[in-house]
C-alpha cells in the first residue's frame, strides 16, 4: 500500500511537471485542451488548469463577475475595489485596475483609497508620488481603514516637512465625487 501511495505521488508530480513545462509537440496539438488558454474578462482560467494550479476555474470567475459587475455599475465602491483586485495579478488585465480603484476611491471608499495610495507608493501602475500616496493613505485612515496607519508611518519618514504639508493640503481639499454610473472597461468571455 505504501509503495502504491508513493507511486501515485510520483505520478501526480510528473503530471504536474509535464503540465507546467509541457513540450512543443503537445502544445501544438489541437486535441490537448489542457494547454488551451481560456479567458474570462481577460483573466486566464481553465477548469483543467485550475485543478493543478492557483488559477480559478472559468466558472468561478464567471460567477464572480456576474455578482460584482452589476453592483460596480451601480456605484458600489466595494464591488469596484474587488474587481480591481481580481484584475491586478494578471498582466493582461492590469491596465483596467486603475479605473476601478480610482472611481471607488473618489467615492470615499477607504480600502480603495489605500489601494490607490499603494499604487502611488510603488510607482507600478502610476508614477511614483509619495505625496499622493500619503494623501490617499491619510484619507483611508481617516475613513477607518487601519492598514493605512501602518502605511502612513512607513512613508512619513521619507517625506520632507514641505511634502507633508502639501499632502495635508490636498487631503483637506479633497471632496468625494457623486455617484454616477462608471464607464468601466468590460469585455465578453473570449472564445475557447
Amino acid at each position: 500500500m505504501r509503495r502504491m501511495v508513493c507511486m501515485w505521488g510520483w505520478g501526480l508530480a510528473l503530471l504536474m511537471a509535464s503540465v507546467a513545462l509541457g513540450n512543443a509537440e503537445e502544445k501544438a496539438s489541437p486535441q490537448n485542451d489542457i494547454y488551451k488558454e481560456t479567458l474570462v474578462r481577460g483573466i486566464p482560467c481553465g477548469d483543467a488548469l485550475a485543478k493543478l494550479s492557483v488559477l480559478e476555474s472559468c466558472k468561478e470567475l464567471e460567477v464572480f463577475f456576474q455578482h460584482w459587475e452589476p453592483l460596480a455599475q451601480q456605484c458600489h465602491p466595494g464591488a469596484m475595489t474587488l474587481i480591481g483586485l481580481k484584475f491586478y495579478p494578471h498582466d493582461k488585465t492590469r491596465d483596467k485596475v486603475l479605473a476601478y480603484f480610482t472611481k471607488a476611491a473618489s467615492l470615499g471608499f477607504p480600502q480603495a483609497q489605500w489601494e490607490l495610495g499603494h499604487q502611488y507608493e510603488l510607482g507600478s501602475l502610476l508614477p511614483k508620488d509619495l505625496v499622493q500616496a500619503h494623501m490617499w493613505y491619510s484619507l483611508a485612515f481617516a475613513g477607518g481603514y487601519q492598514e493605512a496607519g501602518k502605511s502612513l508611518k512607513k512613508i512619513e519618514g521619507r517625506l520632507s516637512q514641505k511634502e507633508l504639508e502639501r499632502s495635508e493640503l490636498l487631503r483637506n481639499q479633497w471632496q468625494p465625487s457623486s455617484c454616477t454610473p462608471p464607464a468601466f472597461p468590460t469585455e465578453e468571455k473570449e472564445p475557447n
